[in-house]
Protein backbone atom coordinates (compact mmCIF):
# COMPACT_ATOMS: atom_id res chain seq x y z
CA UNK A 1 0.00 0.00 0.00
CA UNK A 2 2.52 2.68 1.02
CA UNK A 3 4.18 1.63 -2.25
CA UNK A 4 1.23 2.10 -4.44
CA UNK A 5 0.94 5.69 -2.65
CA UNK A 6 4.43 6.79 -2.82
CA UNK A 7 4.13 6.06 -6.83
CA UNK A 8 0.96 7.80 -7.13
CA UNK A 9 2.59 10.78 -5.06
CA UNK A 10 5.20 11.10 -7.60
CA UNK A 11 2.82 11.62 -10.64
CA UNK A 12 3.53 7.61 -12.23
CA UNK A 13 0.43 6.78 -13.95
CA UNK A 14 -1.22 4.00 -12.92
CA UNK A 15 -2.82 1.20 -15.55
CA UNK A 16 -5.20 -1.31 -14.31
CA UNK A 17 -5.04 -4.98 -16.22
CA UNK A 18 -8.00 -6.94 -15.41
CA UNK A 19 -8.60 -10.23 -17.10
CA UNK A 20 -11.23 -13.25 -16.35
CA UNK A 21 -8.51 -15.60 -17.17
CA UNK A 22 -6.21 -16.75 -14.75
CA UNK A 23 -2.39 -15.18 -13.88
CA UNK A 24 -0.77 -17.95 -15.88
CA UNK A 25 -3.38 -18.09 -18.73
CA UNK A 26 -2.31 -17.35 -22.27
CA UNK A 27 0.97 -15.34 -20.96
CA UNK A 28 1.09 -13.87 -24.87
CA UNK A 29 -1.49 -11.95 -23.86
CA UNK A 30 0.22 -9.83 -20.92
CA UNK A 31 3.81 -9.66 -23.25
CA UNK A 32 1.56 -8.05 -26.07
CA UNK A 33 0.32 -5.96 -23.56
CA UNK A 34 3.75 -4.99 -22.16
CA UNK A 35 5.29 -4.36 -25.63
CA UNK A 36 2.50 -2.41 -26.70
CA UNK A 37 3.46 -0.18 -23.55
CA UNK A 38 7.06 -0.01 -24.61
CA UNK A 39 5.92 1.06 -27.93
CA UNK A 40 4.06 3.86 -26.46
CA UNK A 41 7.55 4.61 -24.29
CA UNK A 42 6.07 2.98 -21.01
CA UNK A 43 7.77 0.94 -19.28
CA UNK A 44 6.26 -0.93 -15.97
CA UNK A 45 8.19 0.20 -12.56
CA UNK A 46 10.05 2.99 -14.45
CA UNK A 47 7.32 5.68 -15.99
CA UNK A 48 4.29 3.58 -15.36
CA UNK A 49 2.67 1.23 -12.33
CA UNK A 50 0.24 -1.69 -13.02
CA UNK A 51 -2.07 -3.53 -11.20
CA UNK A 52 -3.32 -6.75 -12.14
CA UNK A 53 -6.33 -8.15 -11.38
CA UNK A 54 -7.38 -11.91 -12.51
CA UNK A 55 -10.50 -13.76 -11.91
CA UNK A 56 -9.13 -17.01 -12.26
CA UNK A 57 -11.92 -18.06 -15.41
CA UNK A 58 -14.54 -16.38 -12.43
CA UNK A 59 -16.36 -14.64 -13.91
CA UNK A 60 -18.49 -13.46 -10.81
CA UNK A 61 -15.09 -12.39 -8.93
CA UNK A 62 -14.62 -9.22 -11.82
CA UNK A 63 -17.17 -6.73 -11.12
CA UNK A 64 -15.28 -6.47 -7.75
CA UNK A 65 -12.21 -7.17 -9.20
CA UNK A 66 -13.29 -3.85 -11.49
CA UNK A 67 -14.24 -1.52 -8.35
CA UNK A 68 -10.97 -2.33 -6.55
CA UNK A 69 -9.51 -0.74 -9.70
CA UNK A 70 -11.61 2.00 -9.51
CA UNK A 71 -10.47 2.48 -6.36
CA UNK A 72 -6.50 2.48 -6.80
CA UNK A 73 -7.38 5.21 -9.22
CA UNK A 74 -5.99 4.29 -11.83
CA UNK A 75 -5.76 6.15 -15.41
CA UNK A 76 -6.87 3.43 -17.74
CA UNK A 77 -8.39 0.03 -17.64
CA UNK A 78 -7.37 -2.69 -20.21
CA UNK A 79 -10.48 -5.30 -20.05
CA UNK A 80 -8.88 -8.18 -21.36
CA UNK A 81 -10.28 -12.34 -21.82
CA UNK A 82 -13.42 -11.87 -23.30
CA UNK A 83 -16.87 -9.55 -23.01
CA UNK A 84 -17.14 -10.53 -19.01
CA UNK A 85 -14.61 -8.28 -18.07
CA UNK A 86 -15.61 -5.72 -20.51
CA UNK A 87 -18.73 -5.41 -18.85
CA UNK A 88 -17.20 -5.75 -15.50
CA UNK A 89 -15.25 -2.52 -16.15
CA UNK A 90 -17.76 -0.95 -17.90
CA UNK A 91 -20.43 -1.28 -15.13
CA UNK A 92 -17.45 -0.55 -12.51
CA UNK A 93 -17.16 3.25 -13.90
CA UNK A 94 -17.93 5.64 -16.57
CA UNK A 95 -14.96 8.16 -16.30
CA UNK A 96 -12.00 6.05 -16.05
CA UNK A 97 -11.19 5.07 -19.71
CA UNK A 98 -11.26 1.63 -20.82
CA UNK A 99 -9.85 -0.08 -23.67
CA UNK A 100 -11.02 -3.80 -24.34
CA UNK A 101 -10.46 -6.41 -26.44
CA UNK A 102 -13.36 -8.64 -28.18
CA UNK A 103 -14.41 -11.24 -30.01
CA UNK A 104 -18.02 -10.05 -30.33
CA UNK A 105 -19.45 -7.21 -31.77
CA UNK A 106 -18.83 -4.51 -29.57
CA UNK A 107 -21.92 -2.48 -30.83
CA UNK A 108 -24.33 -5.43 -30.45
CA UNK A 109 -22.72 -6.11 -27.23
CA UNK A 110 -23.68 -2.81 -25.62
CA UNK A 111 -19.85 -1.46 -25.14
CA UNK A 112 -19.62 1.33 -27.59
CA UNK A 113 -22.45 3.30 -29.66
CA UNK A 114 -20.79 2.79 -32.75
CA UNK A 115 -17.64 1.95 -34.54
CA UNK A 116 -16.69 4.96 -35.83
CA UNK A 117 -17.57 7.14 -33.09
CA UNK A 118 -17.63 5.04 -29.58
CA UNK A 119 -18.64 7.62 -27.31
CA UNK A 120 -18.34 7.34 -23.32
CA UNK A 121 -15.03 6.08 -22.15
CA UNK A 122 -14.66 3.17 -24.33
CA UNK A 123 -12.61 2.15 -26.98
CA UNK A 124 -11.30 -1.24 -28.32
CA UNK A 125 -10.42 -3.62 -30.78
CA UNK A 126 -12.48 -6.69 -31.99
CA UNK A 127 -11.71 -9.40 -34.84
CA UNK A 128 -15.41 -10.15 -34.64
CA UNK A 129 -14.76 -13.90 -34.52
CA UNK A 130 -18.03 -15.10 -33.29
CA UNK A 131 -19.70 -13.42 -36.79
CA UNK A 132 -16.62 -16.00 -38.55
CA UNK A 133 -18.74 -18.81 -37.02
CA UNK A 134 -21.33 -19.83 -39.91
CA UNK A 135 -17.92 -19.66 -41.83
CA UNK A 136 -16.45 -21.91 -39.74
CA UNK A 137 -19.00 -24.57 -40.02
CA UNK A 138 -19.18 -23.81 -43.86
CA UNK A 139 -15.45 -25.42 -44.20
CA UNK A 140 -16.16 -28.25 -41.82
CA UNK A 141 -19.16 -29.13 -44.34
CA UNK A 142 -16.63 -28.71 -47.11
CA UNK A 143 -14.49 -30.99 -44.88
CA UNK A 144 -16.89 -33.53 -43.58
CA UNK A 145 -19.84 -33.14 -46.19
CA UNK A 146 -21.15 -36.81 -44.61
CA UNK A 147 -21.53 -35.67 -40.89
CA UNK A 148 -25.41 -35.29 -39.87
CA UNK A 149 -24.90 -33.77 -36.48
CA UNK A 150 -22.79 -30.34 -35.97
CA UNK A 151 -22.14 -29.34 -32.47
CA UNK A 152 -20.64 -26.41 -31.16
CA UNK A 153 -19.10 -26.04 -27.60
CA UNK A 154 -19.30 -22.65 -26.22
CA UNK A 155 -18.59 -20.88 -22.94
CA UNK A 156 -22.14 -19.11 -21.57
CA UNK A 157 -19.81 -17.52 -19.05
CA UNK A 158 -19.24 -14.81 -22.12
CA UNK A 159 -21.33 -12.24 -23.54
CA UNK A 160 -20.72 -13.28 -26.89
CA UNK A 161 -22.05 -16.65 -26.49
CA UNK A 162 -25.73 -15.61 -26.46
CA UNK A 163 -24.91 -14.37 -29.90
CA UNK A 164 -23.66 -17.60 -31.67
CA UNK A 165 -26.51 -19.77 -31.21
CA UNK A 166 -28.48 -17.91 -34.37
CA UNK A 167 -25.35 -17.62 -36.39
CA UNK A 168 -25.15 -21.69 -36.33
CA UNK A 169 -28.82 -22.39 -36.57
CA UNK A 170 -28.91 -20.21 -39.78
CA UNK A 171 -25.86 -21.50 -41.43
CA UNK A 172 -26.91 -25.25 -40.46
CA UNK A 173 -30.23 -25.08 -41.96
CA UNK A 174 -28.79 -23.95 -45.27
CA UNK A 175 -26.82 -26.86 -45.39
CA UNK A 176 -29.72 -28.97 -44.45
CA UNK A 177 -27.66 -30.47 -41.22
CA UNK A 178 -28.64 -30.48 -37.48
CA UNK A 179 -27.11 -29.09 -35.14
CA UNK A 180 -26.31 -28.68 -31.20
CA UNK A 181 -25.08 -25.94 -28.64
CA UNK A 182 -23.35 -27.44 -25.77
CA UNK A 183 -22.35 -25.50 -22.89
CA UNK A 184 -18.71 -25.33 -21.76
CA UNK A 185 -17.76 -22.97 -19.26
CA UNK A 186 -13.59 -23.36 -18.13
CA UNK A 187 -11.84 -25.11 -16.49
CA UNK A 188 -13.21 -28.82 -16.27
CA UNK A 189 -17.12 -28.87 -18.22
CA UNK A 190 -15.27 -28.88 -21.36
CA UNK A 191 -14.48 -32.03 -20.72
CA UNK A 192 -17.36 -32.98 -19.91
CA UNK A 193 -19.25 -31.90 -22.87
CA UNK A 194 -16.74 -33.45 -24.96
CA UNK A 195 -17.43 -36.87 -23.60
CA UNK A 196 -21.20 -36.41 -24.16
CA UNK A 197 -20.92 -35.46 -27.64
CA UNK A 198 -18.72 -38.40 -28.38
CA UNK A 199 -21.76 -40.79 -26.88
CA UNK A 200 -23.95 -38.72 -28.51
CA UNK A 201 -22.48 -39.49 -31.57
CA UNK A 202 -22.40 -43.12 -30.75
Amino acid sequence: MAARGARAAAGMPIVGFLSSLGSNDRPNLRDAFHRGLGEAGFVPGSNVAIEYRYADNQVQRLPALAADLVNRRVAVIAATGGGASVRAAKGATTAIPIVFVSAGDPVKEGYVAGLNRPGGNLTGITWFGTLLTGKGFGLLHELVPKATLIALLVNPNTPESAHTPQDLLETTRILGRKSSRWPGATPFPPCTSIANLSLMAG
